[in-house]
């Protein structure tokens, strides 16, 4: 991802949590795989997340608000997106 896209994702502009997610897998050299792993999830909650199917629910922001998934726990509360109704 350049810096423009970055800047793109922290700016005001509305960006889906699997946005996110996708980056910091990515800037982490992360799977999804790797990540349902390590988070203790299955694997369709994480890509479902990623692909925009599922909404993030508290249960998987919990999960990944450990360490260093502190930010996108954050970034997708902010943008609105973490509801306990939906998703796992």
């Amino acid at each position: 991802m350049t810096t423009k896209e970055l800047r793109r994702l922290l700016s005001n502009t509305p960006v889906s949590p699997g946005s996110i997610l996708r980056y910091e897998l990515d800037a982490r050299g992360m799977s999804e795989n790797d990540l349902s792993a390590q988070v203790g999830c299955e694997f369709s909650d994480v890509s479902g997340v990623v692909r925009g199917d599922l909404a993030v629910t508290s249960e998987f922001a919990l999960k990944l608000g450990v360490g260093a998934w502190d930010s996108c726990t954050d970034m997708a509360q902010s943008a609105g997106e973490v509801r306990s109704d939906a998703g796992t």
